[in-house]
Protein backbone atom coordinates (compact mmCIF):
# COMPACT_ATOMS: atom_id res chain seq x y z
CA UNK A 1 0.00 0.00 0.00
CA UNK A 2 2.78 2.37 1.14
CA UNK A 3 4.21 2.90 -2.13
CA UNK A 4 1.39 3.51 -4.01
CA UNK A 5 1.37 6.83 -1.77
CA UNK A 6 4.00 7.94 -3.00
CA UNK A 7 5.61 10.66 -4.51
CA UNK A 8 9.05 10.50 -4.11
CA UNK A 9 11.73 10.74 -1.20
CA UNK A 10 13.16 13.86 -1.10
CA UNK A 11 16.06 13.34 1.51
CA UNK A 12 17.39 10.60 3.73
CA UNK A 13 19.97 10.66 5.18
CA UNK A 14 21.69 9.42 9.08
CA UNK A 15 23.47 12.23 9.63
CA UNK A 16 21.90 13.74 12.86
CA UNK A 17 22.76 17.74 14.18
CA UNK A 18 23.07 17.92 18.40
CA UNK A 19 21.36 21.53 17.93
CA UNK A 20 17.53 21.80 18.60
CA UNK A 21 16.70 18.50 16.83
CA UNK A 22 13.00 19.12 16.08
CA UNK A 23 14.09 22.47 13.92
CA UNK A 24 16.82 20.65 12.18
CA UNK A 25 14.80 17.40 11.10
CA UNK A 26 13.11 17.95 7.68
CA UNK A 27 10.60 16.50 5.40
CA UNK A 28 11.73 13.73 3.48
CA UNK A 29 8.93 12.69 1.54
CA UNK A 30 6.07 14.00 -0.32
CA UNK A 31 2.63 12.57 -0.09
CA UNK A 32 1.15 13.64 -3.16
CA UNK A 33 -2.53 13.78 -1.38
CA UNK A 34 -1.80 14.83 2.19
CA UNK A 35 -4.92 16.06 3.72
CA UNK A 36 -5.86 17.88 6.66
CA UNK A 37 -8.21 16.07 9.64
CA UNK A 38 -9.01 17.25 12.63
CA UNK A 39 -6.02 19.17 13.43
CA UNK A 40 -3.49 16.07 11.73
CA UNK A 41 -2.23 15.55 8.14
CA UNK A 42 -2.88 12.59 6.71
CA UNK A 43 -1.35 10.97 3.99
CA UNK A 44 -3.80 9.73 1.71
CA UNK A 45 -6.94 8.85 3.95
CA UNK A 46 -8.79 8.03 0.73
CA UNK A 47 -6.04 5.35 -0.47
CA UNK A 48 -6.16 3.95 3.20
CA UNK A 49 -9.81 3.38 2.99
CA UNK A 50 -9.90 1.91 0.04
CA UNK A 51 -7.30 -0.21 0.21
CA UNK A 52 -9.13 -1.36 3.50
CA UNK A 53 -12.12 -1.70 1.43
CA UNK A 54 -10.16 -4.26 -0.61
CA UNK A 55 -8.36 -6.20 2.30
CA UNK A 56 -12.01 -6.22 3.71
CA UNK A 57 -13.44 -7.97 0.43
CA UNK A 58 -10.61 -10.34 0.60
CA UNK A 59 -11.61 -11.66 3.54
CA UNK A 60 -14.94 -12.74 3.27
CA UNK A 61 -16.82 -15.22 2.06
CA UNK A 62 -21.01 -15.78 1.18
CA UNK A 63 -22.82 -13.92 4.24
CA UNK A 64 -19.94 -12.22 5.47
CA UNK A 65 -19.53 -10.17 2.21
CA UNK A 66 -19.99 -6.70 3.72
CA UNK A 67 -21.33 -7.51 6.65
CA UNK A 68 -21.20 -4.90 9.21
CA UNK A 69 -20.00 -6.81 11.84
CA UNK A 70 -16.65 -8.12 10.45
CA UNK A 71 -13.50 -7.02 11.56
CA UNK A 72 -11.93 -3.67 10.26
CA UNK A 73 -9.27 -3.41 8.60
CA UNK A 74 -8.22 -0.10 9.23
CA UNK A 75 -8.52 1.26 12.80
CA UNK A 76 -7.21 4.34 13.65
CA UNK A 77 -5.68 5.28 17.66
CA UNK A 78 -5.89 8.69 18.80
CA UNK A 79 -5.09 9.61 22.46
CA UNK A 80 -4.47 13.34 23.47
CA UNK A 81 -5.12 17.03 21.55
CA UNK A 82 -8.72 17.27 19.69
CA UNK A 83 -9.07 13.44 19.98
CA UNK A 84 -13.01 14.09 19.94
CA UNK A 85 -13.21 16.65 16.88
CA UNK A 86 -10.36 14.26 14.89
CA UNK A 87 -12.46 11.01 15.24
CA UNK A 88 -15.88 13.13 14.28
CA UNK A 89 -14.03 14.52 10.95
CA UNK A 90 -12.52 11.65 9.93
CA UNK A 91 -15.57 9.52 10.16
CA UNK A 92 -17.19 12.47 8.27
CA UNK A 93 -14.42 12.48 5.56
CA UNK A 94 -14.78 8.22 5.08
CA UNK A 95 -18.90 9.13 4.75
CA UNK A 96 -17.98 11.79 2.11
CA UNK A 97 -15.57 9.15 0.50
CA UNK A 98 -18.86 6.69 0.25
CA UNK A 99 -20.94 8.87 -0.85
CA UNK A 100 -18.71 10.11 -3.72
CA UNK A 101 -17.91 6.10 -4.59
CA UNK A 102 -21.44 5.52 -4.94
CA UNK A 103 -21.32 3.08 -2.01
CA UNK A 104 -23.12 4.55 0.37
CA UNK A 105 -26.54 3.34 -1.04
CA UNK A 106 -25.06 0.09 -1.28
CA UNK A 107 -23.34 -0.32 1.78
CA UNK A 108 -24.80 1.82 3.76
CA UNK A 109 -23.42 4.04 7.43
CA UNK A 110 -22.28 1.11 9.16
CA UNK A 111 -19.88 -0.68 6.93
CA UNK A 112 -17.28 2.71 7.27
CA UNK A 113 -13.90 1.58 5.92
CA UNK A 114 -12.33 2.51 9.50
CA UNK A 115 -12.86 2.63 13.08
CA UNK A 116 -11.22 5.74 15.36
CA UNK A 117 -10.71 4.61 18.85
CA UNK A 118 -10.26 8.05 21.21
CA UNK A 119 -8.40 7.09 24.20
CA UNK A 120 -8.97 9.82 26.81
CA UNK A 121 -8.51 8.53 30.40
CA UNK A 122 -9.36 12.00 31.70
CA UNK A 123 -12.85 12.13 29.62
CA UNK A 124 -15.66 13.71 32.16
CA UNK A 125 -18.57 13.36 29.58
CA UNK A 126 -18.95 10.15 26.58
CA UNK A 127 -20.38 12.00 23.48
CA UNK A 128 -23.49 10.55 21.72
CA UNK A 129 -22.64 7.17 19.98
CA UNK A 130 -21.57 7.07 16.48
CA UNK A 131 -20.96 4.02 14.60
CA UNK A 132 -17.15 3.67 14.32
CA UNK A 133 -16.12 5.79 16.96
CA UNK A 134 -15.20 4.05 20.16
CA UNK A 135 -14.19 5.74 23.28
CA UNK A 136 -12.02 4.02 25.49
CA UNK A 137 -11.10 5.40 29.81
CA UNK A 138 -7.09 4.91 29.71
CA UNK A 139 -4.80 6.58 27.98
CA UNK A 140 -1.08 5.18 26.40
CA UNK A 141 2.34 5.03 28.55
CA UNK A 142 5.48 3.62 27.61
CA UNK A 143 6.46 0.60 28.67
CA UNK A 144 9.34 1.67 30.86
CA UNK A 145 6.97 3.93 32.72
CA UNK A 146 5.41 1.47 35.01
CA UNK A 147 4.45 4.00 37.66
CA UNK A 148 2.92 6.38 35.03
CA UNK A 149 -0.62 7.02 36.36
CA UNK A 150 0.17 5.97 40.06
CA UNK A 151 -0.78 7.91 42.96
CA UNK A 152 1.37 8.49 45.67
CA UNK A 153 0.08 5.22 47.74
CA UNK A 154 0.85 3.59 44.09
CA UNK A 155 -3.45 3.75 43.57
CA UNK A 156 -4.25 4.23 40.41
CA UNK A 157 -4.94 8.13 39.88
CA UNK A 158 -4.95 7.95 36.29
CA UNK A 159 -5.40 4.48 33.98
CA UNK A 160 -2.78 4.08 31.34
CA UNK A 161 -2.24 0.96 29.70
CA UNK A 162 0.92 0.36 26.92
CA UNK A 163 0.43 0.26 23.26
CA UNK A 164 0.90 -3.39 23.49
CA UNK A 165 -1.50 -4.05 26.12
CA UNK A 166 -4.19 -2.16 23.90
CA UNK A 167 -3.99 -3.86 20.88
CA UNK A 168 -3.97 -7.27 22.52
CA UNK A 169 -6.99 -6.22 24.48
CA UNK A 170 -8.71 -4.87 22.23
CA UNK A 171 -7.44 -7.45 19.27
CA UNK A 172 -6.19 -4.76 16.78
CA UNK A 173 -2.57 -6.52 15.86
CA UNK A 174 -2.10 -5.90 12.37
CA UNK A 175 -4.79 -3.94 11.57
CA UNK A 176 -3.33 -0.50 12.99
CA UNK A 177 -3.33 2.28 9.40
CA UNK A 178 -3.00 5.50 12.46
CA UNK A 179 -1.39 6.41 15.67
CA UNK A 180 -2.24 9.65 16.44
CA UNK A 181 -0.64 10.51 20.17
CA UNK A 182 -0.07 13.83 22.13
CA UNK A 183 1.02 12.32 25.64
CA UNK A 184 2.75 15.77 26.71
CA UNK A 185 6.51 15.01 26.56
CA UNK A 186 5.68 10.47 27.26
CA UNK A 187 7.06 10.68 23.38
CA UNK A 188 10.37 10.11 23.83
CA UNK A 189 10.15 6.78 25.47
CA UNK A 190 6.66 5.50 23.74
CA UNK A 191 8.55 5.63 20.31
CA UNK A 192 10.36 2.43 21.02
CA UNK A 193 7.37 0.48 22.03
CA UNK A 194 5.50 1.59 18.70
CA UNK A 195 8.75 0.05 16.55
CA UNK A 196 8.78 -2.84 18.52
CA UNK A 197 5.40 -3.74 17.36
CA UNK A 198 5.59 -7.12 15.51
CA UNK A 199 2.68 -5.53 13.22
CA UNK A 200 3.82 -2.03 12.24
CA UNK A 201 1.68 0.99 12.08
CA UNK A 202 1.70 2.53 8.34
CA UNK A 203 1.38 6.04 9.61
CA UNK A 204 2.08 7.74 13.18
CA UNK A 205 1.91 11.36 14.59
CA UNK A 206 3.38 12.83 17.55
CA UNK A 207 3.38 16.24 19.31
CA UNK A 208 7.05 16.68 20.66
CA UNK A 209 7.43 18.38 23.45
CA UNK A 210 10.95 20.04 24.46
CA UNK A 211 14.49 18.86 23.25
CA UNK A 212 15.80 16.27 25.46
CA UNK A 213 19.13 14.93 25.09
CA UNK A 214 17.53 11.62 23.52
CA UNK A 215 15.92 13.57 20.41
CA UNK A 216 18.26 12.35 18.06
CA UNK A 217 17.82 8.79 18.83
CA UNK A 218 13.82 9.32 18.27
CA UNK A 219 14.39 10.33 14.65
CA UNK A 220 17.39 8.12 13.89
CA UNK A 221 15.05 4.66 15.52
CA UNK A 222 12.12 5.66 13.32
CA UNK A 223 14.45 6.50 10.03
CA UNK A 224 16.12 2.70 10.78
CA UNK A 225 12.58 1.11 10.70
CA UNK A 226 11.69 2.97 7.43
CA UNK A 227 9.50 5.92 8.58
CA UNK A 228 10.01 8.55 6.54
CA UNK A 229 8.69 12.35 7.65
CA UNK A 230 5.81 13.50 5.76
CA UNK A 231 4.89 16.82 7.53
CA UNK A 232 5.70 18.84 10.59
CA UNK A 233 4.71 22.33 11.71
CA UNK A 234 5.48 23.98 14.42
CA UNK A 235 2.69 24.72 17.45
CA UNK A 236 1.57 28.35 16.95
CA UNK A 237 1.49 28.40 21.08
CA UNK A 238 4.81 26.21 21.58
CA UNK A 239 7.42 29.07 20.95
CA UNK A 240 9.61 26.78 19.05
CA UNK A 241 9.55 23.89 21.80
CA UNK A 242 6.22 21.88 20.18
CA UNK A 243 5.60 20.54 17.02
CA UNK A 244 3.78 18.31 15.34
CA UNK A 245 5.62 15.37 13.51
CA UNK A 246 3.71 13.00 10.60
CA UNK A 247 5.36 9.65 9.95
CA UNK A 248 4.80 7.27 7.02
CA UNK A 249 6.13 3.60 7.28
CA UNK A 250 7.81 2.33 4.09
CA UNK A 251 9.28 -1.38 2.46
CA UNK A 252 12.74 -1.98 2.91
CA UNK A 253 12.77 -2.26 -0.92
CA UNK A 254 11.51 1.27 -1.70
CA UNK A 255 14.85 2.07 -0.19
CA UNK A 256 16.47 -0.78 -1.46
CA UNK A 257 17.61 -2.42 2.09
CA UNK A 258 18.25 -6.20 2.42
CA UNK A 259 16.32 -7.39 4.74
CA UNK A 260 18.69 -10.04 6.79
Amino acid sequence: MESELITHVLFYSTSFTFNNPLIKQQINFTCQNKVHIGGNWICDPARIMSVANEKADNKKWGWQKKNKFAKKECIVYISGGNEMEFGHQFLDYSLARMVESHDFGEIGIDSLACEVHVFAPNVQEIPEERHGLFIHNWGFRPGNKMSMGLAADNSTAIAFKTLEETIDELQHAGRISMLIVDCEGCEWDFYTDIISLEEPIHQVILQMHGTPYMANELFLAMQEEGYVIFHREAEHTGKGEVWDYSWLKLPPQFFNWKEV
